[in-house]
């Protein structure tokens, strides 16, 4: 069939989800029902956008299958650059909606979610983007110790029962954003060198993405009537998962340069001063709780001191931001 990008003029849509894959076409058939089951009310319209990104199973198979029984309402884009920002770009230059609602390929759609969506859209237009919870799988049985301190290593959030509006003051990743199309492309899209690319973990596209539309001006909403069920993989149920992640996330954060964060009075290396301070911190805490048996304490001393470690490891060793992620 022939791809998004050649698929010629064809009407606007009010919302495009966009599926950016790489390898999912074990959950991916879940998915695109859980998409295509959504009820309109005749409100509003929508599309699926698959971008599948040199998938190596039939992921690109079972995307254009459904594309072939739904034209017009699911398009495939297969985008040969490798690496996560390289796919989302691809899908919101192609996308007909007004609304980019950018959906991983391990996520799930509630029934209602975007009649809700479409709603809180057109209800604060002032919004550049809006979200809400991302919680696990109806049984997934989260382990005792992942509280959520620990759920962004997950890519899970909630943010509470109240709504509230998001802005450089309340500096917020809404997980599962829907953006407005338009306010993505003026600041520039995602960054390809903070995406998840192969050998890599704890990308901060996301984040990213949100900081330079909080220094922009605009801002987003967050609603807890918006939720997104998450498919978690065993793996990263696990701590050596969450360590990993962690020390990713650090480097990631490196290459990220952060305006405030890198904001020091002195510098070291090209490594802010108070970064130094707080990984030895971090160090003692873990120490200190590791003696007095607070497990819990411990660890998230432990993964606040890889953070650290990785960002050291990737601003001294690597300065250019290049070299292999562990």
């Amino acid at each position: 069939m022939p791809d998004a990008a050649q698929a010629g003029a064809a009407e606007a849509v009010h919302i495009s989800v966009v599926v950016c894959t790489y390898n999912g076409g074990a959950g991916l058939k879940e998915l695109i029902v859980s998409v295509l089951g959504q009820e309109t009310g005749g409100e509003f319209t929508s599309e699926l956008l698959i971008v599948d990104n040199n998938s190596r199973d039939q992921t690109l198979a079972i995307a254009q299958e459904y594309a072939r029984a739904h034209p017009g309402v699911v398009r495939v884009h297969h985008e040969a650059q490798q690496g996560k920002s390289y796919a989302l770009n691809a899908g919101i230059r192609l996308a007909r909606g007004e609304y980019c609602f950018i959906l991983d390929q391990d996520e799930r759609l509630v029934d209602g979610y975007l009649r809700e969506l479409y709603r809180t859209l057109r209800g604060h237009p002032d919004a550049a983007f809006v979200g809400g919870r991302v919680l696990p799988q109806q049984g997934i049985a989260l382990p005792e110790w992942l509280s959520r301190d620990h759920w962004s290593a997950i890519a899970m959030c909630d943010y509470g029962d109240q709504a509230f509006y998001t802005d450089a003051e309340r500096n917020l990743c809404l997980l599962a954003g829907t953006f407005r199309k338009a306010d993505v492309e003026a600041v520039g899209g995602y960054m390809p060198a903070l995406g998840i690319r192969p050998g890599w973990i704890g990308s901060v596209e996301d984040a990213d993405l949100y900081s330079r539309l909080y220094r922009s001006g605009r801002r987003g909403y967050y609603t807890p009537q918006l939720e997104v069920r998450h498919d978690i993989d065993g793996g990263r149920l696990e701590k050596s998962y969450h360590r990993r992640w962690h020390f990713g996330h650090g480097r990631y954060f490196s290459l990220m340069r952060d305006p405030e964060f890198e904001r020091s009075g002195r510098r070291f290396a090209d490594v802010p001063g108070h970064v130094f301070r707080q990984a030895a911190a971090s160090a003692a805490g873990w120490l200190g709780a590791t003696l007095t048996g607070r497990t819990a304490d411990a660890f998230a001393h432990e993964l606040r001191a890889r953070f650290f470690a990785g960002y050291l490891y990737q601003r001294v060793c690597h300065p250019g931001g290049g070299g292999a992620a562990s």
